[in-house]
């Protein structure tokens, strides 16, 4: 380690051989603070994961990663070290925050005791969750076509290429009148008028009138307090626009479940 970097690690806690990538950001060099960021982000519904990469490896580790648990609040949390994936599922956040900052500023990993060898998801199962969730949001004849048309990522280390896939079939869906885009500022009428074109052909109503004076998330948590069976949800699409779709409710559940195999988000349209 030369100086320069001595002195941004001991003073500024600064890490700039280190690469840290989540949903939110993939970059060489980060403040510390950028893991607790990105955890609390889990924890908000913001963020899918957090990897963190040292200069070498270090007892073995190439990689230390955390993505969303099954309950509020916890990570499931896995180190890849000499070519095995170890885990620890459903860990506190409070506690994945600082095994992560002790592995960067101490280089040390958690006890052996406290994880096991698992099965990492592989790049087949990516795959095969994409393409069910493409021919469930866009039916299997254009969905067929479209997975035709996107070459899809082969290993699980390609996250940029699944980011990439994502974000083509959010504009497929769009372009077929499946979703909605509304930009930030929309205006009440235009939400509601877009919100129209969704439903068309659906049993579906619109609230009578809208409430609230401003904000996409705020008219969309009243659309979604009317409807039982069906829900309005957003898919992210890394943007600042929201991208609207109506799911059943078992839709939906599948749908976050598919997304999720590839570190990708759909939650309630509030929630976006």
């Amino acid at each position: 380690m030369g100086l320069y970097q001595w002195i941004q690690e001991k003073i500024f806690d600064t890490y700039e051989t280190w690469r840290l990538k989540s949903s939110l950001s993939n970059h060489s060099g980060f403040h510390i603070v950028g893991i607790d960021n990105d955890i609390a982000a889990m924890r908000d519904g913001n963020n899918m994961y957090l990897e963190l990469y040292p200069p070498q490896a270090i007892e073995g580790c190439t990689c230390m990663k955390a993505t969303r648990g099954r309950a509020h609040g916890t990570v499931n949390f896995s180190l890849t070290i000499d070519g095995k994936t170890y885990g620890i599922p459903d860990l506190r956040d409070e506690e994945a925050t600082a095994i992560m900052r002790a592995f960067v500023q101490r280089r040390v990993l958690p006890p052996k005791e406290r994880y096991q060898e698992v099965h990492a998801t592989s790049g087949a199962e990516q795959k095969a969750a994409f393409t069910a969730l493409a021919e469930m949001l866009l039916g299997a004849e254009r969905a067929e076509a479209f997975c035709r048309r996107v070459e899809l990522p082969t290993h699980t280390e390609e996250s940029d290429a699944w980011n990439d896939a994502w974000y083509e079939l959010s504009k497929e869906m769009i372009s077929c009148g499946r979703a909605a885009i509304l930009a930030t500022r929309t205006a009440k009428e235009d939400f509601v008028a877009a919100l129209e074109e969704l439903v068309a052909g659906r049993e579906l109503s619109l609230p009578a009138s809208l409430s609230a004076e401003y904000g996409v998330p705020a008219w969309c948590e009243e659309v979604n307090a009317q409807w039982t069976d069906t829900l309005l949800a957003g898919m992210d699409d890394g943007t600042d626009d929201y991208v609207l779709l109506i799911l059943s409710m078992e839709e939906f559940r599948r749908a976050k479940e598919y997304a999720q195999t590839i570190l990708q988000r759909i939650a309630r349209a509030e929630e976006m």
